[in-house]
């Protein structure tokens, strides 16, 4: 497994190739646009160029020493690794790895400047620090050398053969002594179990339970439910009638009109601001759409878009559909053609269309 060693970084510079040596193996992790945009839209590609495949020389009695002073070659189709575009793409992760003295070059198209970032690796880390391994073994030989034990500690392996089978017959003796003990106890919990009764009081209790049940039975004749039963059915009851209590809310809260020319005013979010009224000034954002959800209009962000309420300035759906509401209030205007454009074309609106506006009130 690699080890990273140190941080490695280039720069690229628009208008030419860098060439880069390195004196270690690296891995190559991320490429980052600089702090300065110039481009703010356009793409910057980054390319790679790896050093050719030489031919077979026919002279192979060349000086290697000629061979070190030649200028290396690198490939004419370079490698795409990567694309970064302000705004959208200003970042991109790699994972290559670059070996110690093979040169590479990478270039750069656009107008902006390109960081590299990785690191120098060490892809064949020893286990131990050299000789530490070593020294410790021939410490711990030195320190237990059995050739300095004395005579009196040594032992005849037939003497520990011995040991060895004697322990074994004192184990094997104890199992047979806990096994008997496991046998007379369960003995034991058979004989002290309680003998079963006559089947005469089971049948007794059964012809009292029968009786009990009798007894519940209405003076109609209709069975009456058990406690447990009637005690289910009333919480099935109050938790019916809490379903209706939250769907009521639910329709309370529902805020839905319909103006005299058919445009539907859904408010999803109430305002809590001043009530839009016919002859004054309003703010709003908005996103136009059409039935197949097509977005033809909107305005989201900037200047938001301002028309006098009720003069004619907008299309008659608006003119009826925002009266009424608070600023700060979020609602969808659906408008029938007769309240739109109509059989007119206008733009990407076909004539005869039905428009659904997303709008907020922002001020008056």
């Amino acid at each position: 497994m690699a080890v990273s060693i140190a941080i490695w970084s280039q720069v690229l510079t628009p208008g030419g190739r860098v060439r880069v040596i390195p004196g270690s193996d690296f891995r190559l992790t991320t490429a980052t646009f600089g702090e300065d945009v110039v481009d703010e839209k356009g793409r910057t590609t980054i390319k790679l160029y790896r050093l050719a495949i030489p031919e077979d020389d026919e002279d192979e009695d060349e000086d290697e020493d000629e061979e070190d002073e030649k200028e290396p070659t690198f490939e004419k189709d370079p490698v795409v690794i990567g694309h970064l575009i302000p705004g959208k793409i200003e970042s991109q992760l790699f994972d290559l790895v670059f070996t110690e003295d093979e040169p590479v070059e990478f270039e750069i198209t656009g107008k902006n400047k390109i960081h590299l970032v990785g690191n120098y690796i060490d892809q064949n880390p020893l286990p131990f620090p050299d000789g530490e391994y070593d020294s410790e073994g021939d410490d711990d030989e030195d320190a237990y050398d059995l050739e300095d034990v004395g005579s009196d500690v040594a032992m005849d392996p037939n003497d520990l053969l011995m040991e060895d089978s004697d322990a074994d017959e004192a184990v094997h003796a104890k199992i047979e002594e806990v096994k008997e003990k496991v046998v007379e106890t369960k003995a034991g919990k058979k004989d002290n179990k309680r003998p079963r009764e006559s089947t005469e009081g089971e049948a007794e209790a059964e012809g009292s339970k029968k009786d009990k049940k009798k007894k519940l039975k209405l003076e109609s004749g209709a069975a009456a439910p058990a406690n447990g039963g009637a005690e289910k059915t009333g919480e099935k009851e109050s938790k019916k009638d809490g379903k209706k209590e939250k769907d009521g809310k639910k329709e309370k809260k529902k805020n839905v009109h319909t103006t005299k020319s058919g445009v539907t005013v859904d408010v999803r979010t109430e305002g809590k601001g001043p009530v839009a009224k016919n002859g004054q000034k309003l703010s709003m954002r908005y996103i136009g759409k059409l039935q197949n959800g097509n977005v033809f209009d909107k305005n989201v962000k900037g200047s938001p878009f301002t028309f006098t309420l009720g003069k004619g300035e907008v299309i008659k759906g608006w003119d009826e559909g925002l009266v009424g509401l608070n600023v700060g209030t979020e609602a969808v205007l659906t408008i029938p053609p007769s309240a739109a454009y109509g059989k007119r074309k206008m733009d990407d609106i076909p004539p005869n269309s039905t428009l659904t506006f997303e709008v907020k009130v922002l001020s008056i």
